[in-house]
């Protein structure tokens, strides 16, 4: 609260004449020197409060002194302070009254605030702030002495960014010439105090700010503050506190307690149930009232107590000092853990005499508690006053913060590893769908949500997470019987201690439950309350992680000398004689008895040997052993501190100093450090959060032959073991649920084979999932792949999607039936050719044969051999060579074979022409003509081939894309364009001689040979049209058999419809190869 406001509220507690207060003020304001000097507030006095580290600074008065006219003219802040301080001006023009500054006023003169440099506070942080920055700029600049040691040089270079300053202000180690060091901590906070001020009255009957003491918030736990408080004046002018303190309230709790030098508090749910309560909220309700006696928490306690005696009896450990012990009933829930823990650590009087209300704590150290939440609570509350806290059961890993529970410690590894084991436990066995319960506390929801976290990673999903809750609720407990009965989990993890989990156990009990497989956290795992012949039916088989135990010597006869006692500090005692024996002690009209329904009186001489129960069965000492380790972890610690080992004693009996009453700070130190191997050869010790090492047994829940409970160790888990090697386990001695010896199924989906893989389905968890094949050219080859791998380019993959095979190289080779085929077909063509091309150049003298143009006809037949052997380039395996001449030869052929039929068309047509009066026709088309069409037709085809060739030329490559599973050889075109131009220029003269013969057509017939190529060209287009889409739409080897197929059939159309009529004449009728035959039809026209 800043000045200006507080006097507000302070003038208005003045008018009011309130008093009788002690006020407890912040730096803010508990050294203002302007409240101070308010005399009219005398309610002030004995005012305690922080205030800034004071100090004086040498030369600091006369430099405030020290002001002259020109430090007034340079600054107008200075003109205003100088003004106020004498009540002058320097204006002339002003119109006050004020007396005119000269400048040379003596500030001595003046009783300011200004001058007082006495016991400067906010002055001094400005001071060092001042230096811290010097020294970062030092460091920066690199000054560094010169060899005359009186001067110091910097680098040249000063030009600095604001980022370089603030680093180097991070790491700044400055001690000031007053010998305080100034170093900033990883906040960027200075570690420094406060001063403890205290308002008292001096000499000259005027308040003033005194320091009494002083606060050091970096030091240890229960030493932050140092003062006496003899010098402190309190409020009214009382010159000391109260010297009585007095509890607030006394807590009912039921324990066991013990005198010694050294008491040592113990919490323990020796009950696990709270009776409801009705509570009002118009009365203080009463201590909870606790059921269901624990017998096995309550072996817990005796262990405390076995090795505290135990310890008394050692005369090398504590020699000469005896240790007690007071042990309180927590009945396992927050509140009663938290009265616990404050009635150890206060007085048994309600009334102390000390100076100090916390000077002496009654326990110096607790051992406890079992749970988690109520050790939080209670690491919270007394962690500020160092009390250390050594837990044997409370396994959260939320209670590792050091920060947040500074004298936590524990025996027993934290959750942290315990959820690691499971979930190394559950992908062991292959389970991805599991469920999960636990309580409603810090131990269940931390441990399950680690689980998820964790198991998330390895592929594990919960079907469901239901919580227990602290209150019994019959309708909760159904509904999570119902969820469990729902889901097709098959595995079940519990984070839940054996009480809350016992009133769910039934209810499945209750609906039969028996083919789940149940995995216990360790707070369950050897709990003897479930382990009974009633739960087996659904328990039995469970498997889960234990501590290591150990067998303790001497304390199964301890146990069996437990006697009650009419002594209410054997309370405890009594109420587990009277469970035990279902009786009610009666020992005087003087004892009293808590209350109990029981009706038949205890002896308490009943021998605890003829029961049969937990309390006794000390084979599997888990929890124990963390407690008794515990009291042996204190005993150490409390012996390094009382120095039983000093070089004093040796040579002499062994004693112990005496530091009482001791401060529980001082134990805490110890405790951390300590590091001793007890009589079972384990070595007992701390890490830095407070931790042990973090070993477990896997336990297994058997029975033998003679129908005993036995719970058996299959296993183990070091967590401090190599990765991959922490866990331990022997598959062959575990027993699952019903008595199975074949590990349960529990997965959300059938594993998917390989050859498939996972498809997770829209709105569950990956572990849910569909299988799907594998596509064509992908593989895999393990279980509930996430994805199929795509084979190599020259590999494919097999029918079973699970390997990849070399795929079936094809390309139509002269084996292929179809490429046999086709070559037959070509040789026959040019057979047919050859035989045709033999039987004019026999009857070349024939009229029919000259009327025919005998040298185109020996041309046409010349390259429709060509087109018939160029398609034998087509088949066989494509190399270069081959890939370059097919196309090229078949576009040159196909061209001299048009462009012969072209030149026949002409000359057909001009010769009909020139029959016909004053006609010249001929003269244009003479052999000279006819060649020049041929030729100039063919070399722009053979110039297109070339361009073709040159710029992108036609390669051989393996396609793998249009049929998956196999590598097609066949010929790129190289250029689409140039392939297109090239069959087009053939469609182009095709479809001249198509016109040209469709002109001639209905000329006579003994000289139409139009007719013919009209037909052939028909013929020749029906082929090349179909051609195209067969072409772009067959499959690999496919592809060129169509082309070779059009190529065929367009050269034997052109060959039988051009040139076997004529040889059907020449051959079969010679009597019409003369020249009267062919004209005789001309004549009979001309006649009509």
């Amino acid at each position: 609260m800043v000045t200006a406001d507080i006097l507000v509220l302070l003038q208005e507690i003045l008018n009011q004449n309130v008093t009788g207060i002690q006020w407890i003020g912040t730096e803010a304001w508990s050294t203002d020197p302007v409240l101070i000097a308010k005399t009219e507030f005398t309610f002030l006095l004995g005012t305690i409060g922080l205030g800034v580290q004071q100090t004086s600074i040498p030369g600091f008065k006369e430099f405030l002194y020290n002001i002259n006219q020109e430090d007034l003219a340079a600054s107008p802040t200075m003109k205003e302070f100088w003004e106020e301080a004498f009540q002058c001006t320097f204006s002339n023009k002003s119109n006050s009254n004020k007396t005119i500054c000269s400048g040379f006023e003596d500030l001595r003169e003046r009783g300011l605030v200004y001058n007082d440099v006495t016991k400067i506070r906010v002055v001094y942080n400005a001071y060092k702030a001042v230096y811290i920055a010097a020294h970062s700029m030092n460091n920066l600049f690199s000054c560094s002495k010169s060899k005359n040691l009186n001067s110091t040089r910097c680098g040249k270079d000063l030009n600095v960014e604001p980022w370089q300053v603030l680093e180097q202000l991070k790491y700044v180690n400055v001690t000031l010439a007053n010998g305080q060091r100034l170093i900033y901590n990883e906040n960027g906070s200075l570690e420094v105090g406060y001063d403890l001020v205290n308002w008292q009255i001096n000499k000259n009957g005027k308040t003033e700010v005194l320091t009494v003491g002083y606060y050091n918030p970096f030091a240890p736990s229960g030493r932050f503050f140092t003062f006496n408080d003899r010098t402190i004046t309190w409020s009214n002018g009382q010159e000391q506190t109260s010297t009585i303190c007095k509890l607030l309230s006394i807590f009912d709790l039921p324990g066991l307690e013990s005198d010694g030098d050294i008491v040592i508090g113990g919490l323990f749910p020796v009950h696990f149930k709270e009776s409801e309560t009705n509570l009002s909220f118009d009365i203080r309700p009463t201590t909870t009232k606790c059921d269901s006696f624990d017998f096995r928490a309550f072996r817990w306690v005796q262990t405390m107590i076995f090795a505290i005696e135990e310890i008394n009896k050692n005369p090398t450990l504590l020699p000469g000092v005896t240790l007690g012990y007071k042990i309180i009933d927590t009945c396992d829930n927050i509140h009663n853990g938290l009265q616990g823990a404050l009635k150890l650590v206060n007085s048994k009087d309600e009334t102390s005499s000390l100076n100090h209300c916390n000077a002496s704590n009654a326990v110096p150290a607790i051992i406890g508690l079992a749970s988690s939440s109520p050790t939080r609570a209670i690491a919270h509350t007394i962690g500020p006053f160092g009390i250390p806290v050594v837990s044997y059961f409370a396994t959260c890993a939320c209670l590792t913060d050091k920060k947040e529970f500074p004298t936590f410690l524990r025996t027993v590894p934290s959750d942290l590893f315990q959820v690691r084991a499971l979930v190394q436990l559950i992908t062991h066995f292959g389970w991805t769908w599991v469920g999960a319960i636990a309580t409603d506390d810090d131990y269940g929801h931390y441990g399950i949500q680690s689980f998820a976290d964790q198991a998330k990673e390895k592929g594990v999903c919960l079907s469901y997470y239901e919580t227990i809750p602290n209150i019994y609720s019959e309708a909760k407990l159904r509904q999570i019987v119902t969820t469990i009965k729902k889901s097709t989990a098959k595995v079940i993890i519990v984070f839940a201690s054996e009480g809350k989990f016992y009133e769910l156990l039934k209810e499945v009990l209750r609906e039969n439950i028996t083919d789940r497989q149940w995995i216990a956290s360790e707070a369950w795992v050897t709990a003897a309350l479930l382990t009974t012949d009633e739960f087996y039916t659904i328990l039995g088989g469970t498997i889960g992680f234990a501590f290591r135990g150990a067998q303790i010597s001497g304390l199964l006869e301890f146990l069996q000398r437990v006697k009650p006692s009419p002594h209410q500090k054997h309370a405890l005692v009594n109420m587990f004689w009277e469970e035990m024996f279902n009786c009610r002690l009666n020992f005087s009209e003087e004892y009293i008895a808590h209350e109990t329904t029981k009706t038949r009186i205890c002896t308490g001489s009943e021998n605890l040997l003829e029961t049969k129960s937990i309390f006794l069965d000390v084979s599997q000492l888990r929890v124990s052993y963390n407690v008794y380790k515990a009291v042996y972890a204190i005993a150490h610690s409390l012996h390094k501190l009382l120095e039983c080992d000093n070089e004093d004693n040796l040579g002499q009996n062994i004693s112990c100093k005496s530091f009482f009453p001791l401060r529980p700070w001082q134990v805490l130190r110890h405790l951390k450090s300590v590091n001793f191997t007890n009589q079972f050869g384990e070595k007992v010790y701390f890490d830095q959060n407070g931790e042990p090492v973090p070993l477990y047994d896997i336990i297994n829940w058997q029975k033998d032959f003679s129908g005993t409970i036995k719970l058996v160790k299959v296993g183990s888990f070091d967590a401090s073991a190599i990765a991959g090697n922490e866990m331990v386990i022997n598959e062959e001695k575990i027993i699952w649920s019903r008595g199975q010896t074949q590990v349960p199924y529990s997965k959300c989906s059938q594993s998917c084979p390989p050859g498939t893989r996972k498809a997770t389905r829209n709105g569950e968890p990956t572990c849910c999932f569909d299988c799907v094949s594998c596509a064509d050219g992908e593989i895999s080859n393990l279980t509930d792949s996430l994805e199929c791998t795509k084979c190599a380019l020259d590999f494919w993959s097999d029918e079973n999607r699970t390997k990849c095979v070399l795929r079936d190289v094809e390309y139509l080779s002269f084996q292929d039936t179809m490429g046999v085929a086709l070559t037959v077909a070509a040789i026959l063509g040019a057979f047919l050719t050859l035989n045709v091309m033999a039987i004019f150049f026999y009857f070349r003298s024939t009229p029919l044969v000259k009327a025919n143009n005998s040298e185109l006809s020996f041309l046409l037949l010349g390259s429709l051999e060509l087109c018939f052997l160029c398609s034998l380039t087509f088949i066989g395996e494509p190399s270069l060579w081959s890939c370059m001449t097919r196309h090229t030869a078949f576009g040159i052929s196909f061209v001299l074979c048009v462009s012969c039929i072209l030149a026949k068309s002409i000359v057909v047509l001009g010769a009909f022409k020139s029959t016909l009066p004053a006609s010249n026709a001929m003269k244009w088309f003479g052999p000279l003509q006819q060649r020049a069409i041929i030729i100039s037709c063919t070399l722009l085809q053979a110039f297109l081939c070339i361009t073709w060739l040159t710029l992108s030329p036609p390669f051989p490559f393996r396609n793998t894309n249009n049929q998956g599973g196999k590598i097609i050889l066949q010929c790129n075109a190289g250029s689409v364009l140039a392939f297109y131009l090239v069959l087009g220029y053939i469609g182009l003269i095709s479809c001249v001689c198509f016109i040209l013969a469709f002109l001639g057509r209905k000329l006579p017939n003994n000289f139409n040979e139009a007719k013919l190529i009209t037909f052939s060209m028909l013929i020749f287009f029906a082929v090349w049209i179909a051609f195209i889409p067969a072409y772009e739409s067959s499959p690999g080897k496919y592809t060129v058999a169509v082309e070779v197929f059009a190529i065929l059939s367009s050269s034997f159309g052109l060959l039988l419809c051009i040139f076997i009529p004529k040889c059907y004449i020449i051959l079969l009728h010679p009597e019409k190869n003369t020249k009267k035959g062919l004209i005789g039809k001309a004549v009979s026209l001309k006649k009509h």
